[in-house]
């Protein structure tokens, strides 16, 4: 990657207008931004650094003929990860404890295009209790497995719309769901109440046992999902627009 397409990445390009006609969507529960009608959503668990392309219309792109860099503004100066391509995404290993620091993607296409996203970074949620975790378990084990699955996966197909008159599927309660959408309030008010196919559960749980089973799905999510989710019932996740000359069109 030559100096100057990264000086153009560091010095951050004009802002561009989110694309509200595709509204956006975190499906992996990363970081959205936003570079010339293109989407990034960048996933980090630990060590592990994924990039998802979309263009403009919201549709996934295959991450063949890109590669580039990742930039991390980690504790004590910048860390550069390079990014190849693995099937839909791109990947590289993340130097330890960078998870949530901010980051900036540069990338380059095959003909030479290129285009580049910063992500701020992130605070880390607290952690609850491993003995608030381990009485969500049980409550999920004995109230929610049977409709989310045993690892949390939700049913097969639940992305689709069922045909007339069938129950609605199950949604996966890890981060590839949307669960990490809503606050910790939005969240309980819906076991309380239900949410087709889910039955309301006021009365048959306890109010801690809500909050338990809350706090152990929430433990699957990665820590940047944790600290992306809204805090206040009214709270949006919204993209990041930002990008750099070298518009890549055609996808």
């Amino acid at each position: 990657m030559n100096k100057t397409l990264l000086s153009i990445a560091l010095l951050g390009a004009s802002t561009l207008p989110a694309l509200a006609d595709h509204p956006p969507a975190a499906e992996q529960g990363g970081r959205l931004a936003e570079a010339h009608g293109h989407r990034m959503e960048l996933v980090t668990r630990g060590a592990a650094l994924e990039v998802l392309l979309k263009n403009e219309h919201n549709q996934p792109m295959a991450a063949a003929g890109y590669s580039g860099k990742a930039v991390v503004m980690a504790p004590g100066g910048k860390a550069e990860v390079a990014l190849s391509p693995d099937g839909t995404k791109l990947t590289g290993s993340l130097p330890a404890g960078t998870e949530l620091a901010a980051t900036i993607l540069v990338l380059k296409a095959s003909d030479g295009h290129a285009m580049s996203a910063r992500f701020p970074a992130l605070q880390p949620a607290e952690a609850p209790p491993a003995a608030v975790v381990a009485q969500g378990k049980a409550v999920y084990d004995a109230n929610c497995v049977a409709c989310h699955g045993a690892n949390l996966q939700g049913q097969e197909g639940w992305q689709s719309q069922p045909p007339a008159g069938a129950d609605k599927l199950a949604p996966p309660l890890d981060a590839t769901g949307h669960g990490w959408h809503h606050s910790d309030l939005q969240l309980a008010e819906s076991i309380r109440k239900g949410a087709d196919p889910m039955p309301p559960f006021a009365g048959v749980l306890k109010e801690q046992e809500i909050q338990a089973v809350i706090a152990y799905f929430k433990s699957s999510w990665p820590a940047a999902t944790l600290a992306q989710q809204p805090k206040t019932a009214g709270a949006a996740v919204q993209p990041v627009a930002t990008g750099a000359s070298g518009h890549h069109a055609g996808h």
